[in-house]
């Protein structure tokens, strides 16, 4: 203490003949701090003082001038307020006051309010220089969010001070960003709408406390987007602009986006909105006039997150009218329109729910029931009838709500209509489960590339280690990870170093073929571990028909259950519906389920034809020892012990005998000088109903194994083992004689608080020694409070004496909620505190605490102390580890040791030739490097030259680092070798709407040790348009409504759009390729009619600014 009071005066000693050097003005002084030229703010004061003793405190400051009754203070402007607490919301404000005549300059001094409500000063300007002007700009890093201050200023002249100014108050506190607008028409985020009219009304949502708001407009007629118009609007009431034919032109593209401002701040720019202009077209025949006494409308047509399709409905005198067929062709509810008879007839549900809607009659027939309406509540054209909503409501219990504002339909219904039985069905039945269907579902799919020599990767380790009385050693590890022969390949050198000496220096290699068939699937040579009836660390070969990714799916499970007749039964795996059924006159329902590895939660939803319901659950367990029905499993490795060098041979197979029962039989052989035989043995295991499992293993001459467990859809859980040992010296070097073991867990809610019981338990006997240890355990979460108590029950029996040891450990874990102000940058905070008491020395026998906290995004930091009472030892141990981009830094230290380590991994990109350097080791792991371009010349390959689309995000459909290197390549790091994925272009992530990917769901198999290449070409979107027409008499008149189909040939999908009122069809977003563009044939039934062309084949070719194919005119008749 004596050392740091000396220096500290040294330092003032230095500072006061510094002071007495060169003089400097009050103005060069404020400038040179204001560019940061005099050294930054320290806090010298830790005193507090309340608001009445202000003059004291100013005296306390030890300013180098006298105080003067004549000058007067200035008065204070901003921030605060000098009556109450005012809020600001910058750190970095700048105080204001009026001048005051006759002085020099001014200083400034701020206080901050503590918790026991007394200000205590944190800044006063003459450390840095007398302030010349009556505004200052304050400082970061004094001011914090959350925190009340106040603040005065005393005037200065010629060595003189007035008394202190009347004090501000203000209190920093976090602005609320102001919210985006959100855009309503015209327009949407994805693909281009058309907008007919060149007058066009652009609407947004209000945003509360809004001033007013900032419209941008873009336009473009080839690929790239170009500020067109922008206005700034100031009203809080204005949410749309009008626009006319001066600013809208035909045949062009725009997009719009709006933001908000208010008195002190802007929010961000919504997102885009795309729409299109169409350009003029020419009905060659002479059209027929007519006034409609109706206005088409363009609803947003919203169902389940499965449907999104714009429909064409009609609005007049005030209603809105929705399109019937075209409703319920979109929901696969059955209809039929007779023109004949004026009916329409179909089924709701199923074949018994049948309906008929008589037109002419005015009468509406169906299960439910029966009534007639008026003929002002439908409209009928020549290719469609509409209704009122009201309509659906009574007929079939679907109710559709308009909003107009926003132009959305939306559908509210408690019955599971066709179009989602059918998606659940489809999409989460059978093909989430099957490889080919991953793949089929991708666009593309890019297979497994095998080379004969790829460098990819070095993985590196290094730590020093300080120890009290220990010289200092170091660890380390390398190793190189890459491609060969067609296989993957890795070298490993480990060890350490003392004394400027290698020591325990270690050399490990490894080469693996994966062929992928069901007779052999890998071949391994090298270095190996595996287990047996121990486990074994050997240098030698392996070979199995194992797959390369561990097994995820296991078989089918049929289930077979009755409810009542006519029930509808919702099946839910993981909580996700996956499958719906109906039970038949008897009662009986039925689902085939896909069951994976590991546990699945099944829940069965029941609902009654009467309005009853009622839920069960159940909880699968499928255990890796399991294989599917039928399949066979086969592992041989043959080598040396790396520690001894003596001869082993392992060999079993395995078979599923059935979903429930999997046999297996195996060989271990040793031939060394402690132990020479060789072992046959075999195993059976069983799961009997859905949550019991069973493990029987006999291996003569080694040990007998019996295992229980069972696990319920509460999540309570039991495991039971029993094994009695042979007299082994290899398998039983402890020598051990039998062993018994039990584990619980019981989850229960006491008063509606998560409780659990936790028990585990083991015994041992040897030969002339018994153990016995139990644990009980009980812990409660109460928010991210959770307070857990322990006892621990020990003892030893031999002959002669023993050892007993029962102690209870109580202690809590506590996740702390997100801190603020200056701590807001702490994250993942977590404390953590344990006591242990021995009941039978009737003392405390240890504590430990702990804190840990996530620094930003890459640093954790942990510190932790623990006390040994019975030795009377206490240590201190800290840890920060930090991922850089590049590397891993760990750092340890207690009070006795000090360790810093590094780790990471350089990776060399052969296909771009690039390297990539990642803070986690990458061998036996595989990389991607995703390029996405703008392919000019439609080869589907990247071209020097061709433009690199950046900054483009993906869905994966699993967990992956994801990176861009410099050239705005995608990087994902850390995935399994030879292993399937799947992933998806996030389409609002691409900033040119222009722009399409040629395919954006795409999967591949990873390359191990490697970055696979994956390029995907963008093109300018193509598109076409064109007409339809009908001869009536001598006349032709347009014929709106049709649906137009635009098919790619070699594609399963369809692209449907509608003619509008004036029977033209326009379609954007097309990629380049043959397409075939035809009309649909139930309209054409409808109208009895045929179509001329009946088909138009096209090529829509790769250009810069997009293909525009047009005039494809059809003509009925």
């Amino acid at each position: 203490m004596k050392k740091i009071v000396l220096i500290l005066l040294l330092i003032l000693l230095y500072l006061v003949i510094c002071s007495g050097g060169k003089q400097t003005s009050i103005k060069e002084n404020y400038v040179a701090f204001k560019a940061g030229n005099i050294s930054g703010y320290s806090n010298y004061y830790s005193n507090s003082y309340d608001s009445k003793s202000i003059n004291q405190n100013i005296d306390l400051v030890n300013e180098p001038a006298a105080y003067h009754k004549d000058l007067t203070p200035p008065e204070l402007i901003y921030p605060g307020s000098s009556n109450n607490v005012k809020n600001i919301f910058s750190l970095t404000p700048e105080f204001k006051w009026h001048p005051v005549k006759n002085v020099n300059g001014y200083v400034m001094y701020i206080y901050k309010k503590n918790d026991v409500k007394r200000y205590r000063i944190i800044f006063n300007s003459v450390f840095y220089a007398i302030i010349p002007d009556t505004t200052f700009k304050m400082l970061h890093g004094i001011l914090f969010y959350n925190e009340e201050y106040k603040w005065i200023v005393k005037s200065y002249n010629k060595g003189r001070w007035s008394d202190v100014s009347n004090p501000l108050y203000f209190k920093v506190s976090k602005r609320k960003p102001v919210e985006v607008p959100k855009l309503i028409s015209p327009g949407n985020a994805g693909d281009f709408t058309i907008v007919q009219s060149l007058k066009s009304l652009f609407t947004w949502h209000k945003i509360k406390n809004a001033n007013g708001y900032e419209f941008n407009l873009e336009e473009s007629n080839g690929s790239i987007f170009k500020n067109y118009y922008v206005k700034r609007i100031s009203g809080k009431n204005d949410t749309l602009i009008k626009l006319d034919n001066k600013h809208i032109k035909r045949n062009h593209k725009y997009r719009w986006q709006v933001r908000a401002f208010t008195e002190t701040d802007t929010s961000n720019y919504s997102g885009y909105f795309n729409f299109k202009t169409l350009p003029i077209r020419n009905i060659e025949s002479k059209k027929k006039e007519t006034k409609n006494e109706f206005e088409e409308i363009y609803l947003s047509f919203k169902y389940a997150g499965i449907v999104d399709k714009t429909i064409t409905a009609l609005y007049k005198d005030g209603k809105v009218f929705l399109p019937f067929s075209e409703l319920f062709n979109i929901l696969e509810i059955y209809n039929k329109y007779d023109k004949t008879t004026g009916k329409i007839e179909g089924y709701y549900l199923s074949n018994e729910n049948e309906y008929e809607i008589n037109l002419n009659k005015l009468e509406f027939n169906s299960f439910k029931n029966k009534f007639t309406f008026d003929h002002k509540e439908i409209i009928k054209t020549k290719s469609e009838i509409y209704f009122l909503p009201s309509l659906f409501k009574d007929g079939f219990d679907l109710e559709f709500v308009v909003d107009l504002s926003d132009l959305i339909l939306k559908l509210r219904t408690d019955t599971s209509l066709p179009i989602y039985k059918k998606y659940i069905t489809e999409k989460n039945f059978n093909a989430s489960y099957n490889y080919e269907n991953i793949v089929e579902k991708s666009q593309q799919h890019f297979g497994l590339n095998k080379q004969i020599f790829n460098a990819g990767y070095l993985d590196y380790f290094y730590s020093t280690n300080m120890s009290k009385g220990v010289k200092p050693f170091n660890d380390y590890r390398v190793g190189i990870g890459g491609e060969l022969l067609g296989g993957d390949g890795q070298f490993n050198v480990n060890g350490n170093t003392y004394e400027g000496r290698l020591v325990n220096n270690r050399i490990e290699w490894q080469w693996r073929y994966v062929l992928k068939n069901e007779y052999l699937n890998q071949l391994k040579v090298g270095n190996l571990y595996f287990d047996g009836l121990t486990s074994y660390n050997i240098r030698g070969i392996h070979l199995t028909n194992d797959p390369i990714e561990p097994r995820k799916k296991y078989s089918k499970y049929t289930l077979l259950d009755r409810v009542g007749p006519n029930w509808y039964v919702e099946l839910y795996k993981n909580n996700k519906l996956i499958n719906i059924a109906r039970s038949n006159a008897d009662g009986y329902y039925k689902f085939q389920i896909p069951l994976n590895y590991g546990m699945t939660l099944l829940k069965l939803k029941y609902y009654g034809p009467n309005g009853e319901n009622r839920t069960s659950e159940k909880l699968v367990q499928i255990p890796y020892t399991l294989l599917p029905p039928k399949e066979v499993s086969y592992h041989v490795n043959a080598g040396e012990l790396v520690s001894t060098k003596e001869k082993v041979i392992q060999a079993d197979a395995a078979m599923g005998f059935n979903n429930w029962l999997t046999g297996k039989v195996g060989l271990d052989y040793l031939n060394g000088d402690i132990y020479k035989e060789g072992i046959v043995y075999s195993s059976l295991s069983a799961r009997l109903s859905e949550s019991y499992l069973f493990d029987l293993l006999a291996a003569p001459n080694a040990y007998f194994r019996f295992s229980a467990a069972g696990i319920f859809s509460s999540l309570s859980s039991f495991n039971v083992n029993y094994t009695e040992y042979a007299n082994n010296q290899f398998y039983n070097p402890a020598k051990i004689k039998r062993e018994i073991s039990a584990n619980a867990f019981l989850p229960f809610d006491l008063q509606q608080i998560p409780t659990n019981l936790i028990f585990s338990s083991q015994y041992l006997k040897f030969k002339n020694v018994e153990r016995y240890n139990i644990n009980i355990g009980l812990n409660v979460i109460i928010g991210g409070f959770s307070p857990t108590i322990n006892y621990e029950y020990f003892r030893t029996r031999q002959f002669g004496g023993g050892v007993l040891r029962s102690i209870i450990t109580g202690g809590f874990y506590y996740s702390i909620p997100q801190l603020s102000g200056m701590l807001e940058y702490l994250k993942g905070n977590v404390v953590s505190f344990k006591l242990g008491y021995n009941t039978e020395n009737n003392n405390f026998e240890n504590l430990n605490i702990t804190f840990a906290t996530n620094i930003f995004d890459n640093t954790r930091f942990q510190i932790s102390h623990s006390r040994n009472f019975i030795n009377s030892f206490s240590n201190t141990y800290a840890q920060l580890i930090i991922d850089f981009p590049f590397t891993r830094s760990g750092t340890s230290f207690s009070n006795r040791q000090f360790t810093q380590y590094f780790q990471g991994s350089i990776n060399y990109d052969k296909n771009y030739n690039e390297f990539h350097y990642y803070n986690r080791n990458q061998i036996n792991r595989s990389g991607v490097s995703i390029r996405l371009f703008f392919d000019e010349n439609g080869n589907e390959k990247y071209d020097e030259g061709e433009e690199v689309i950046k900054n483009v995000r993906l869905k994966m459909n699993i967990l992956s680092k994801i990176s861009y290197d410099e050239n705005g390549n995608i990087l994902l790091h850390e995935l399994n070798p030879y292993t399937l994925y799947t992933a998806k272009i996030i389409e609002s992530s691409i900033t040119n709407p222009l722009m399409i990917p040629l395919y954006d769901k795409f999967s591949f198999v990873t390359d191990p040790n490697n970055f696979k290449k994956i390029e995907i070409p963008f093109y300018s979107a193509g598109e076409i348009s064109g007409s339809v027409t009908r001869k009536v008499n001598s006349t032709e008149e347009v014929v709106p409504g049709m649906k137009v189909h635009i098919k790619k040939l070699n594609d399963d999908k369809d692209k449907i759009v509608s003619t509008f009122t004036d029977g033209s069809y326009y379609h954007y977003g097309l990629l380049p390729g043959k397409y075939k563009v035809y009309l649909d044939e139930s309209d054409l039934k409808k109208l009895n009619l045929k179509s001329y062309p009946k088909k138009y084949d096209i090529e829509i070719k790769s250009k810069i600014n997009g293909d525009d194919i047009s005039k494809l005119k059809f003509r009925l008749k």
